[in-house]
């Protein structure tokens, strides 16, 4: 939801003609707006805004109420004084302000909803107009402008001070701006209880407003954060799975590796063992290494159906020389009896 930066008085003097609204105090980022307040105690004196401040009133209440100004920008980074001119108008008191607002609207008219600017007499608390906001959690600001200083004043039940001033400079005047964010509330008249105002008096006059800005969406800068953000997390989830995987896959190949290796050499000492020896215990030797070594069921049934196929094809070679031995022997026989 929208919510209030920061705000300052900028000042307040005798018939301006010139002045700077300064946001160089504030830190603000790029999408903040910038409400410009502005008031003279006398309606016949005009303000011309700064060329990058959008007008959204400029109201003269006409003979002893004063003229209020209100404006706004949508800030950039490098922003700080904002000039505005004035017309000449003898002992006009006048007096200007910004309150920064986060998370509104980020383009067009930030204001939903306002009422007034309009007029007030008689009296030393303004009270300021209720306005109907047309969306849950809005910003509600108001504002009035008096024809007299005061000593002090305080915000309207529930609202917070933001921009205020009063002077004696002149011929007497001030200002105040105070901010609510509603819970809920869109559709509902929001109306704004007075400001409480001392050492003024019972026949002032001047002009008060109040406005509605709506929550906008996710700023930019959180927008534009959260792709390289969940980006990088990716990644990083990404690699710290790698490296999770790294280390079991390291030790089965390790381990994979050995017990090649140790199957090998059963397989070698067995195959050594039929071929160049019929020592029952070579054998047993070499099918003992192999079944230590061979954990898988696999392998060991595997290397079985190998030993037999070796064997019968070794008694099967046996067979085919004592055949010849014995054919030699009854051939050596019977040259023996011929002679």
């Amino acid at each position: 939801m929208a919510s209030i930066v920061g705000s300052v008085h900028n000042g307040s003097s005798n018939n301006p003609t010139t002045g700077d609204c300064d946001v160089s105090s504030i830190s603000f980022i790029t999408g903040d707006i910038g409400i410009f307040f502005w008031y003279a105690r006398d309606s016949t004196k005009t303000i011309t805004e700064p060329g990058t401040v959008t007008e959204k009133h400029d109201f003269a209440g006409g003979a002893g109420f004063g003229r209020l100004f209100i404006g706004y920008r949508y800030l950039q980074v490098g922003d700080t004084i904002f000039t505005w001119t004035a017309s000449s108008v003898t002992t006009v008191t006048t007096l200007w302000g910004v309150t920064i607002v986060r998370s509104g609207p980020q383009s067009g008219d930030p204001f939903a909803a306002v009422a007034g600017p309009s007029t007030y007499t008689d009296t030393l608390s303004p009270n300021p107009p209720a306005v109907t906001p047309p969306v849950n959690d809005s910003l509600i600001l108001t504002c009035f402008g008096a024809n007299n200083d005061h000593t002090t004043v305080t915000a309207p039940t529930n609202y917070t001070l933001r921009s205020n001033g009063s002077s004696t400079l002149g011929t007497d005047g001030s200002y105040a701006a105070a901010s609510r964010v509603l819970v809920g509330g869109g559709g509902a008249s929001e109306d704004p209880a007075v400001f409480t105002r001392t050492g003024g008096a019972a026949t002032d006059d001047g002009v008060v407003w109040t406005g509605a800005v709506s929550p906008g969406a996710i700023p930019k800068t959180i927008a534009a954060v959260a792709v390289p953000v969940a980006t990088l997390t990716r990644l990083n989830t990404f690699s710290r799975t790698l490296a999770a995987v790294a280390v079991p896959v390291a030790t089965l190949t390790k381990r994979m590796y050995v017990t090649m290796s140790a199957t090998a050499t059963g397989v070698a000492t067995l195959v050594t063992a039929l071929l160049f020896s019929v020592s029952a215990a070579a054998v047993a030797v070499g099918v003992a290494t192999l079944t230590t070594v061979a954990t898988f069921t696999k392998i060991l049934a595997a290397v079985a159906v190998g030993v037999a196929s070796l064997t019968a094809t070794f008694i099967a070679g046996a067979a085919a020389v004592v055949a010849r031995v014995q054919g030699f022997i009854v051939n050596v026989g019977s040259m023996m009896m011929r002679r």
